[in-house]
């Protein structure tokens, strides 16, 4: 079953539990669907005077007597879908008498006051930022952030630094799913144990590292407490058995209140014709999977930007989430902090809460919604699959996604069902779109994907910012394959060729030993890059446990990943790491 399959699954889940979740809903504030009837028979005969009478009266009592827009839609499921496809219809349609042109425009008044209720959409404007991906609040963070990694420095060489010789730390955390999420952090909390995580200011996250990153991060801004060593502790809430309970989707399925969640936020995008793709389903799954443990029923109220006050007090390390900018296959790399989501290639950036309205030259034309937390989740894993048979043949799911109220019907509007190779795309409003100076600037969406599909080592921002020493922690399943284990390497070393990056990695320093030894060191008169390998040889498990399509690990199989192996490699590099920072220090002007 493909990646795009475990939705089927999720869709079997919602049609089982729809029965016994909308029921309660349905028998006490459902109306008739006289609404929907007399909008369409107005489609047919817009001057009906029968219809015209009563049309402002079924307003008043099957759309007004609804206060928020999660009962509106559990009371009127795809009826919804209908009405609004008539609203648009008579808005375009000659020769409609003002009086029904005056409803339909109540009416989408009171849909937009729901929305914008539910969404809590600040009416503002935004400017795009062109030339930097560093604007004003990273500035911000880097400045507090000094401030903690200077004295951090200072205790693990036990010696003094001048403020202006303070290094640049950065860790670089590769994609591999499960594996890498895990790995990742058990590679942080070794890093905190020595003391090496304080000196750290970024931790740039490529798909399954973006998992265990963002998620920890995300809680730590709304609770200090959760230390890393508790986002370690909590990797076992995170795992499933796809067969049993697909991304623990069946508690989640048990609440009424999560399932009018996940309809309300489609149900939006179709209202205000905003792009939707298969990632923002997919981004409800992992995202359910990785947060339900950590926020309860707030899981799908999450957001990036939600960790900005946090992010620049300077108290941890910023950041940064990418994807795989697609269009017309530039190669180009998107970029995500609390901050901001922007692009080298794109040459421009925007606030991070304003990503997905409108943008014409330059500015916001129109104001959507934030992304939750789920779908950037989404997107940053985008291109994980689950390789088993098609289960939609086998099970004959396809009549049981149909029934789900709203979403089955907007995954057959959005094409997005039946399922294809394009399903792993995310499309999202072009901020750059008729922005002079920037690339694609001619195209009104972005389609994206998991950076892992250019490579699988998310150097590009490290590099594109004033690092001096980068830590890459790779988990990639290339490096247990005999015919070329540091393919990601060379991946990541003509990337920077091309983009003429300097980078200190060449081809002819990669020699098989790169892959075997615990760490490697590449250097250059401007930057280090020590590169740390996971334990594949030692755990042995790559076509076993530890596969990148298994999302079900033992309490044993995350000790032996993230503290025997990751950690472990971690602390088995202070020492090279001091003696990088002291060369880095003296030839530091």
């Amino acid at each position: 079953m493909r990646f795009t399959q475990v939705l089927l699954l999720f869709a079997l889940l919602v049609s089982f539990q729809t029965k016994t979740i909308f029921k309660p809903l349905l028998d006490s504030i459902a109306p008739s669907p006289k609404l929907a009837q007399t909008l369409t028979s107005l489609e047919e005969n817009p001057r009906n005077k029968h219809d015209i009478k009563k049309l402002p009266g079924l307003i008043d009592s099957e759309i007004k007597k609804f206060k928020t827009l999660e009962e509106l839609l559990a009371a009127h499921g795809n009826n919804m879908l209908s009405i609004v496809d008539s609203m648009r219809v008579l808005e375009r349609k000659p020769l409609v008498p003002n009086k029904v042109r005056r409803a339909i425009q109540k009416l989408g008044e009171y849909i937009d006051q729901l929305i914008e209720k539910r969404n809590e959409i600040a009416h503002k404007s935004y400017l795009l930022s062109k030339n930097t991906l560093v604007g004003a609040e990273e500035k911000e963070f880097l400045h507090a952030r000094k401030k903690k990694t200077h004295p951090a420095l200072e205790k693990l060489l036990g010696t003094k630094i001048k403020p202006s010789k303070t290094p640049t730390i950065a860790f670089c955390t590769s994609g591999g799913g499960y594996r890498s999420m895990v790995g990742t952090c058990g590679a942080l909390l070794g890093a905190d144990q020595e003391g090496i995580l304080d000196t750290t200011t970024y931790i740039s996250c490529l798909s399954g590292s973006a998992w265990g990153v963002y998620p920890w991060l995300l809680k730590q801004s709304q609770d200090p407490s959760f230390t890393i060593e508790k986002a370690v502790a909590n990797l076992p809430n995170t795992m499933f058995d796809y067969k049993k309970d697909p991304f623990l989707m069946k508690a989640a399925l048990k609440e009424p209140s999560q399932c009018i969640e996940i309809m309300s936020s489609f149900f939006t995008r179709y209202y205000l014709n905003e792009p939707v793709s298969f990632v923002d389903f997919y981004g409800i799954l992992i995202g359910n999977s990785l947060l339900r443990n950590l926020f309860g029923a707030k899981t799908f109220k999450q957001s990036l930007h939600s960790m900005i006050p946090f992010a620049k007090t300077g108290a941890m390390p910023l950041p940064i989430g990418t994807a795989a900018i697609t269009n017309s296959d530039c190669g180009g790399w998107l970029e995500v902090t609390p901050f901001t989501v922007g692009s080298q290639y794109l040459n421009a950036s925007v606030s991070t809460d304003s990503f997905g309205s409108r943008f014409y030259k330059c500015k916001s034309a129109k104001t959507i919604a934030p992304y939750t937390a789920d779908f950037f989740l989404g997107l940053f894993g985008s291109n994980f699959s689950i390789n088993k048979a098609d289960i939609l043949t086998d099970s004959g799911l396809n009549k049981e996604i149909i029934g789900c109220p709203i979403i089955g019907e907007l995954l057959k509007r959005y094409e997005i069902y039946p399922l294809s190779e394009k399903s792993k795309l995310a499309e999202v409003n072009n901020f750059t779109y008729k922005c002079p100076g920037t690339e694609l600037s001619s195209q009104e969406t972005l389609n994206l994907t998991d950076a892992g599909t250019a490579f699988n080592l998310p150097l590009p921002p490290l590099l594109n910012r004033k690092v001096d020493i980068v830590v890459i922690i790779d988990m990639s399943q290339c490096l247990d394959q005999p015919e070329d284990p540091l393919e990601e390497l060379r991946k990541a070393i003509h990337y920077c060729t091309a983009n003429n990056i300097d980078c200190p990695i060449t081809y002819k320093n990669l020699t098989a030993k790169v892959a075997t030894d615990p760490y490697t060191i590449f250097k250059n008169d401007k930057r280090t890059i020590i590169y740390i390998p996971w334990c594949f040889k030692e755990l042995d498990c790559i076509n076993s446990w530890c596969s990148t399509l298994n999302w079900n690990y033992s309490k044993d199989n995350i000790q032996d990943l993230a503290i025997k192996c990751m950690a472990a490699k971690i602390k088995g590099i202070k020492q090279a790491l001091i003696q990088e920072v002291k060369s880095t220090i003296s030839r530091k002007h």
